[in-house]
């Protein structure tokens, strides 16, 4: 009877309280009341008496008809979406009845019952949930179109005003922090949150305007962060610090309804945060400020450029970014002096703090956290602004250029003239004004930022790295005239010249901004061919001072081979600006090549002589390359580069040069008789084999060479071609040569005992011997009875058979005395 009585009227109550038609008169809901109420007081009664599964059933009902039997004679009385309150109020009340009522001995009953009541007094507001939620999120979904609504109410018109909501969760958040003053320690973030969203939704459900919304949630942003400035303890700290970026992220989107509401809280947040920064005594929370702080002067900057009209929104937010990146870096910089906190004295700050604000041991319960001790301040090394600072400030920088990439893009079109040099092109600089301030911003961040990782070397890289983007980005941005521009270029390419020269251990970074600086000096000078030759030069000049100078071995043979093509270019577009062929200009490249090569032997132990001599070679190509445009041309660009070679392999350690120079020696003068129309065979051939005939002699003067390898490619280069010809062509003058060298070749390979020699001569003569005698003896076969060829077969058979062992004894001697030739 008694579940009965208990479930039949709270389920009254509650299809009361949700529909608002329903409303019983004063007197039957007194009745009502006084019914649930004497339920309570049995179920209490009865409770301690029965097992403890059964005690908290009953304790829990209990709690339930208590609260409806408070409340059933108010909630009439009020309108109807009030009617929620007096249920709050009266869980709230049953919740210290239980606690505080005497006459309950069982401390079963006290525990169970007032975790029923608070219960109830936290679902009582659940019925509001859905307006706090909207009233929260409604300024976030404006984002996408900010500035566009000036006055008005606050939150959104499908919201209504719903004040009773404001007081549910203000008493709940009440309730809480008293609960928590008096030990209950795990009450104090709920008592934290509650009592956040019922002050920050207030206006809202009040339906306040939207600048009063505005000054509650930047007082209530302002309070927080001095909350977290004053806290003690890491976990409190912390705590404030979730709040208060919550609240603050959530004035600066209700802000952005207006240009003015968005400057004055951004910069409300920014001294206050800012404030904090210095003053926060846990670092942690210090660091939180600091991202809130710059985040905030980031918005502010970026508002006030927009806003005034003075940048576009892309622009505006690339400067904002660039310039919120700064102070990050240099927060980052400096050493923070950290304090130890002092915890205050006992009872002292639990009794005189209201509420989870007090970071000492509560008044009246046990200490929840140690005391600090008291101690110096100690500089902070390992300060956490520092990383947030570094953290911040890369994530801030890292985008700041994409917005004006396009600008960037135009870098690019230094490289123009490439494809159409000394063509003037049109400019494309002086529509970007503010790309150069925004790559300087970036630099100097990116600068202090690797200061804060890597020290003075990380200075350096990121100046290298940072140096020809500023470079270039000048001219874009503000259009300076042509000359001026490549003059630019040529001298920026000094300091990172000087520091791949004398920097020990960031050459290559330096080196790598030198090579990117002169490739766009020397690209932007071909436009003009007084700006060409004049920029080659002095590049070049710049290149052989830092081979000079250079303490690392691979700058000074970078630099020397640089300095040589640079001075093979300047001959080159010198020809082409006398108005010289191509044909004809590229002979002073090739001089260039032979200039560098004499250089390089004639320092044949510097550094340096191996990038000019490479460097040389590479010219060499180039100009046979360009020369080769008729046979005559191309034939005395070989003998250049024959000639060349031939110098080189006088040095010791270059005597393979000596064949090289050899082969294009020839192969000029193979391409002079062609150019000649000569076509005997024998004239391209002899020559070649009478080089390799004397490389051959050279080679075997230590007479353990075999002659194959000595001989062997020289005649064959020789006698092979000339046989070929003998059997495709006519007349008598190619084989009675041919038969005669090939019978001298024979007999010389003979008397000295060579092997290829005799073979190859050998082999030659019978070739030469078997064309001249084929004919002749073809008409012999033709002429004679044809019994004549198979008698003389067949007496030759019988003279070989009959002489068979002494021949094959020839064979034997002969091969052995051929096997013993060299």
């Amino acid at each position: 009877m008694w579940t009965l009585g208990v479930g039949h009227g709270s389920l009254d109550s509650s299809l009361g309280l949700m529909d608002f038609t329903r409303a019983d008169d004063p007197f039957t809901a007194s009745i009502k009341g006084a019914l649930l109420v004497a339920l309570a007081v049995i179920g209490v009664a009865v409770a301690p008496r029965t097992s403890p599964g059964r005690l908290r059933a009953l304790t829990a009902g209990a709690a339930f008809a208590l609260t409806a039997g408070l409340a059933a004679p108010v909630w009439p009385l009020l309108p109807a979406g009030w009617w929620a309150v007096p249920h709050t109020v009266a869980a709230l009340a049953v919740a210290v009845a239980a606690l505080r009522l005497p006459g309950l001995n069982d401390p079963r009953v006290r525990s169970a019952g007032a975790a029923s009541a608070a219960t109830l007094a936290a679902l009582t507001a659940l019925p509001f949930l859905p307006a706090v939620a909207s009233a929260l999120l409604t300024p976030f979904n404006r984002l996408g179109s900010v500035w566009s609504s000036a006055g008005g109410a606050a939150g959104d018109r499908w919201i209504p005003p719903f004040p009773e909501g404001v007081v549910v969760l203000g008493l709940l958040a009440v309730a809480s922090v008293a609960m928590a003053r008096r030990g209950h320690a795990a009450l104090r973030p709920v008592a934290l949150a509650v009592g956040t969203v019922a002050v920050a939704v207030a206006p809202v459900a009040s339906g306040w305007s939207r600048a009063a919304d505005l000054a509650v949630l930047l007082a209530l942003a302002v309070t927080l962060v001095a909350c977290l400035t004053l806290a003690r303890r890491p976990r409190w700290a912390g705590a404030f610090t979730v709040a208060a970026g919550s609240v603050a992220a959530l004035a600066v989107a209700t802000a952005l309804a207006e240009r003015t509401t968005t400057y004055a809280a951004l910069a409300v947040l920014l001294a206050a945060c800012g404030l904090a920064v210095f003053t926060a005594r846990v670092p942690w929370a210090a660091a939180a400020a600091l991202v809130m702080a710059v985040l905030a002067a980031t918005g502010l900057i970026w508002a006030v450029s927009v806003g005034t009209g003075w940048q576009p929104v892309r622009e505006g937010l690339s400067l904002a970014l660039a310039i919120g990146a700064l102070p990050a870096g240099l927060l980052a910089l400096r050493r923070w002096p950290v304090a130890a906190a002092v915890s205050a004295p006992h009872g002292a700050a639990g009794g005189a703090a209201a509420g989870p604000v007090a970071d000492g041991p509560v008044a009246e319960g046990p200490a929840v956290e140690g005391p600090a001790v008291d101690g110096p301040a100690t500089e902070g090394g390992d300060d956490p602004r520092r990383l947030t600072g570094l953290v911040l400030g890369t994530v801030l920088a890292a985008p700041a250029l994409l917005p004006v990439h396009a600008a960037l893009v135009e870098i690019l079109g230094f490289y123009r003239p490439l494809a159409l040099p000394w063509t003037p092109l049109p400019a494309s600089g002086g529509r970007h004004p503010l790309l150069i301030v925004i790559t300087i911003l970036v630099a100097a961040a990116a600068v202090l930022l690797s200061w804060q990782v890597a020290g003075r070397r990380g200075v350096l890289r990121a100046g290298a790295a940072a140096w020809p983007v500023a470079l270039t980005a000048l001219p874009v941005s503000v259009g300076l005239p042509y000359g001026l521009e490549v003059g630019l270029f040529v001298a920026g390419l000094g300091p990172s010249a000087w520091m791949a020269a004398r920097s020990r251990t960031d050459w290559a970074w330096g080196g790598v901004a030198a090579l990117w600086t002169a490739s766009i000096a020397l690209s932007w000078a071909l436009m003009s061919r007084p700006a060409t030759l004049v920029v080659l030069p002095v590049t070049a000049v710049i290149a052989g001072l830092a081979a000079f100078h250079g303490r690392a071995k691979a700058v000074r043979v970078a630099g020397a081979a640089l300095a040589t093509s640079l001075v093979g270019g300047e001959a080159l577009a010198a020809g082409l600006a006398l108005e010289w062929p191509v044909r004809h200009a590229a002979f002073g490249v090739l001089a260039v090549a032979c200039l560098a090569a004499a250089v390089a032997g004639g320092f044949r132990t510097a550094v340096f002589a191996i990038g000019a001599e490479t460097a040389g070679y590479a010219l060499a190509a180039v100009g046979l390359s360009l020369g080769a445009a008729d046979l005559p041309l191309a034939a005395l660009a070989c003998a250049v580069i024959g000639v060349l070679m031939a110098g080189t392999a006088l040095r010791p350690d270059r005597r393979w040069a000596g064949y090289v120079g050899t082969g294009f020696l020839l192969v000029a003068s193979w391409l002079r008789l062609l150019a000649s129309d000569i076509t005997v065979v024998e004239a391209y051939t002899v020559p070649f084999s009478l080089v390799l005939l004397a490389f051959g002699w050279w080679r075997a003067r230590s007479r353990e060479t075999s002659s194959w390898v000595a001989y062997g490619s020289g005649l064959a280069s020789t006698l092979l071609p000339s046989m070929i010809a003998m059997l495709a062509g006519t007349g008598w003058v190619r084989p009675l040569l041919l038969g005669a060298v090939s019978l001298t070749v024979l007999l010389a390979g003979a008397r000295l005992r060579l092997q290829a020699p005799a073979l190859l001569g050998g082999l030659t003569l019978a070739a030469v011997a078997l064309h001249e005698l084929a004919p002749w003896i073809a008409q012999v076969v033709v002429l004679v009875p044809r019994w004549v060829p198979m008698a003389a077969g067949g007496l030759l058979l019988v003279v070989v058979g009959a002489t068979y062992e002494a021949r094959l004894g020839d064979v034997r001697r002969l091969r052995a005395a051929v096997g013993r030739m060299r």
